[in-house]
């Protein structure tokens, strides 16, 4: 038998995903999570639809090491900047 799905409130959904209510409210307005609405208007999620938003939301292990390299690239040579090598390639 099929297991009845769980629906969580927006405070319920925003703990779920680690997230304040305004934040729960933004995602919600760029359209890329979309609450099931009840007769009385109040949002109710289900973990699944949750953990869909999660899975979107994740980089590509790659693309994340990428931006960490060139990131860590950027802060070298901002915190170098004006400091003159010497001979031996030192700083």
């Amino acid at each position: 038998m099929k297991e009845p799905r769980v629906w969580l409130k927006a405070s319920g959904a925003a703990k779920y995903l680690g997230i304040s209510l305004p934040t729960l409210k933004k995602i919600e307005e760029e359209g890329k999570l979309v609450p099931f609405l009840t007769p009385g208007e109040h949002r109710r999620y289900t973990v699944e639809m949750l953990d869909e938003y999660l899975e979107s939301t994740q980089k590509p292990p790659a693309a994340e090491a990428a931006a960490d390299g060139e990131a860590d690239k950027r802060m070298t040579a901002k915190c170098t900047d004006g400091l003159e090598k010497t001979d031996s390639g030192r700083m």
